[in-house]
This record gives C-alpha cells, sequence and structure tokens, in this order.
C-alpha cells in the first residue's frame, strides 16, 4: 500500500533534514503534527485537532518561536470552534504576544480568521478584548 502524503511526511521529520534538501529545519516531528492537526479546524472538527496542538506546544523547541506562536493562534481557533471561550482567550492572547514580538503574517492572518470564530461571542469581556487588540494589529 502507498503511503499518504502527510505518512511521508512524519517519517521524513522523524529521520531529520540530513542530506534531504527538500525539507526546511523547521519541519520537526511536532511542527508536521500542528500541520496534520489544523486540517480538522476547517472540516469543524475542533476534537480532534485540540489535544495535538496541547501536546505540541508542551515541547515546542524555543527557536522556533513564531511556528509556537502559529500553532497557539490554531489552538486558539480549535477551542472558539468546540466553544471553549477561556482556552480560546488564553491561546490568542499568547499569539497575539508572539505576533507582535516577531512581526509574524502568518500569525496575524490565523489571528485574524480567529474572529470568525469568535462573531457569536462578541459581547463576551474576553471576546471583545481580543477583538480590541487584533484591531490594532490590523491598523498597524
Amino acid at each position: 500500500m502507498r503511503a499518504c502524503t502527510l505518512d511521508r511526511a512524519r517519517e521524513a521529520a522523524e529521520r531529520g533534514v540530513g542530506d534531504d534538501d527538500r525539507f526546511a529545519m523547521y519541519c520537526t516531528p511536532l511542527y508536521v503534527e500542528m500541520e496534520a492537526a489544523t486540517c480538522c479546524v476547517p472540516l469543524r472538527r475542533p476534537e480532534a485537532a485540540i489535544p495535538t496542538f496541547v501536546e505540541s506546544l508542551k515541547n515546542w523547541p524555543e527557536e522556533q518561536e513564531r511556528d509556537r506562536g502559529l500553532c497557539l493562534a490554531r489552538l486558539a481557533s480549535a477551542y472558539a470552534l468546540a466553544e471553549d471561550m477561556e482556552n480560546a482567550h488564553a491561546a490568542a492572547l499568547q499569539a497575539i504576544d508572539i505576533a507582535r514580538a516577531t512581526g509574524s503574517a502568518r500569525i496575524r492572518d490565523e489571528l485574524f480568521r480567529l474572529q470568525g470564530h469568535l462573531a457569536r461571542w462578541r459581547k463576551l469581556v474576553e471576546v471583545a478584548e481580543l477583538n480590541r487588540r487584533l484591531g490594532t494589529m490590523r491598523s498597524a
């Protein structure tokens, strides 16, 4: 049976970059798992994504702070889809701080997508705060 692309990516990440220059240094097993979990969010399956994001963040390499911020922003979206506003808020605040510190457009874009997931709860204090902070990021 032929392995799927995700399985091949996992295998390559486990082997490490080595002589294979098709993979960037950041493509660690944690990064590949984050990308796999990300697929669950647009499919509206946050329960499948959240544990992977949380587990990945426990061991995220310090030198990959931008990717950690991206994972946090995606985790915030997954929590929002799961209607867990407290954890969505906490993850988003961390992602906002990293986006500001690193200037990462990828994190900002992910956070702006989060706003769509939060629209139903815009009157909650936490969501209003996030929308205000994200609004200042748009204007910066």
